[in-house]
């Protein structure tokens, strides 16, 4: 490592969530020539990314300028002062303890929640240290809505979702179909992740109930770990159609649950993070969906997509419908498409962009 490359402060909360996790994993490898190192405040263990320890800080109560002060002592303690110091702070939560840290070091680096609105995004705004800060977006849009709210667009920069490549190659649809309590004769809807209120997964779980009127072989697929999947799951049992509805556990993977659908479904609101959608695209599945940002974006033309307007489950309905009722071969996506998302996805690509924003803000001063 060069004496002058710079050294990355990751800084993470309990609300770092496991896309995340797995893109902090990618980030902090120790392949490229920075020197890594993980702070996580609050509570919990905090994620385990192989060669780097974990240094916990824990505050006795919630107290932001408190945990602010201890974060900062912590990080002037263990890491060296010499070299160029970035610090990456992953969600909002991590945000609150990281400001403290802004006269100690070269440049910070944000990540956007991207389901904030114009209201939320100007507080949210208030705990980043915009003068030697760039921000980190999963989209166009979100990049546009902090331009709205006075954010100069060269602080700013789009990373891609990634995508576990070598995963979603090696999954096995017939053990990922098993693992999701799907028989033979199943025609499988992924309700895509992330399952939040922006992401419309309560709308597709709705849409599905009125599927099932036409099409009974149809079983949808709902991620667990949220709580709006407890809420789709307090509908579907209100409404008696527990039955046509295949609830998995957090520990089944992203890549297994693609390989395992004939569809994906994302109904989207707006602006949410899109590693979910990317996968779907990468794997080469078609889409019904709302007509958003994350859609037409990552899309582009990649692949069949049958569109519906979002909050109306009755439009989903019919476009899940005639996803489902097409010919075979207009769902298919052809291999040359799946290969384009998988590299623009991959983890080298999200790499890219983070090794080239580290290097810039370590020009900072």
């Amino acid at each position: 490592m060069s004496p002058l490359a710079p050294v990355v402060v990751h800084v993470t909360a309990a609300d770092l969530d496991a896309a995340q996790r797995a893109v902090l994993e990618r980030v902090a490898a120790r392949e490229d020539s920075c020197a890594h190192y993980l702070f996580h405040v609050g509570g919990g263990r905090g994620p385990q990314v192989p060669g780097l320890r974990v240094q916990r800080v824990h505050a006795p109560f919630d107290w932001p300028m408190l945990g602010a002060g201890l974060l900062r002592r912590a990080v002037l303690a263990r890491v060296p002062a010499g070299p160029p110091r970035i610090v990456h702070v992953w969600t909002p939560t991590a945000a609150r303890w990281a400001v403290g840290l802004a006269d100690d070091v070269t440049a910070m680096l944000f990540e956007v929640p991207p389901a904030l609105d114009a209201a939320a995004l100007r507080a949210w705004l208030r705990d980043v240290p915009l003068a030697s800060a760039a921000l980190a977006c999963p989209l166009s849009a979100v990049r546009a809505r902090l331009e709205a709210v006075g954010v100069p667009r060269r602080q700013c920069l789009i990373v891609p979702p990634l995508v576990d490549v070598v995963a979603l190659e090696a999954a096995d649809r017939v053990a990922a179909r098993a693992r999701c309590g799907l028989s033979d004769g199943d025609t499988a809807v992924l309700i895509l992740p992330p399952v939040e209120r922006g992401s419309g997964a309560f709308y597709a779980a709705w849409a599905g109930m009125l599927v099932e009127k036409v099409r009974r072989d149809v079983r949808f697929v709902l991620p667990l770990g949220s709580s709006e999947s407890s809420r789709i799951e307090r509908l579907v049992r209100a409404c008696e159609h527990r039955w046509m509805f295949r609830t998995v556990d957090p520990d089944v993977s992203l890549p297994d649950l693609v390989a395992a659908a004939d569809l994906a479904a994302f109904l989207a609101l707006g602006p949410v993070r899109p590693f979910g959608l990317a996968a779907a695209l990468a794997a080469g599945r078609a889409l019904v969906a709302t007509d958003n940002a994350a859609v037409r974006e990552l899309r582009g033309d990649r692949g069949a997509t049958w569109w519906c307007a979002p909050h109306d489950p009755k439009d989903a309905a019919r476009a899940l419908l005639a996803a489902l009722e097409a010919p075979a071969e207009a769902r298919v996506v052809s291999d040359l498409v799946a290969a384009a998302a998988r590299e623009a996805f991959s983890p080298e690509a999200v790499r890219t962009v983070y090794a080239a924003a580290y290097a810039e803000l370590a020009a900072i001063r």
